[in-house]
């Protein structure tokens, strides 16, 4: 599956992008395009139906239909969760015990998650990272840290089911390492 040469698929895979209001243009779009065009069926879930808007750092970016809500869906319907990240996301989404419970049922059934930069928050609120090696903004290491997650300062790390990723800057490295990532979920 990663030989030489080889394009690795996601076909027939369902992933779930949590995310709403405020969420980053690029690390929401340069990620999603990615599983897209790896054969990725791609539903934006949010916290609210209709649409939100993205921010192009702190302007206005484009705004984005949202799928179903976490009320509409079930983890189960999906083989991997990806979160983008913004502080405005992480404030609006943390409030809400729906969106938690749903990221803990990610996090226990095994299957592949994704975050970038304050989204690893989440997983942080969700539930216990013990000894999980992450990484993310500043602004939320000392959550992880609290929820037991070892931190580092590195721009993509993989540990076990998560892969995580500072932010902006690192978004070509944890591109390529996310549609890896995600194949790796059953079928």
């Amino acid at each position: 599956m990663f030989g030489f040469g080889k394009k690795v698929s996601l076909e027939g895979l369902h992933i779930a992008i949590l995310t709403t209001d405020g969420v980053e243009h690029t690390e929401l779009t340069a990620p999603w395009k990615a599983l897209r065009d790896a054969g990725a069926e791609v539903y934006v879930v949010a916290n609210k139906l209709g649409t939100f808007a993205t921010l192009r750092k702190l302007a206005r970016g484009d705004d984005i239909p949202v799928d179903a809500t976490v009320d509409e869906v079930r983890p189960q319907a999906f083989a991997a969760l990806f979160m983008p990240g913004s502080t405005r996301t992480l404030d609006a989404l943390k409030k809400e015990n729906k969106v938690l419970d749903f990221i803990r049922e990610f996090m226990k059934s095994g299957k592949p998650i994704a975050a970038i930069s304050s989204g690893p928050g989440l997983l942080a609120l969700a539930g216990p990272l013990r000894g999980q090696t992450v990484t993310s903004s500043l602004a939320v290491r000392e959550e992880l840290q609290r929820a037991g997650a070892v931190w580092v300062d590195q721009a993509v790390v993989e540990d076990d089911q998560l892969l995580t990723a500072r932010g902006p800057k690192d978004l070509k490295a944890f591109t390529k390492k996310l549609v890896p990532h995600f194949a790796q979920a059953e079928r």
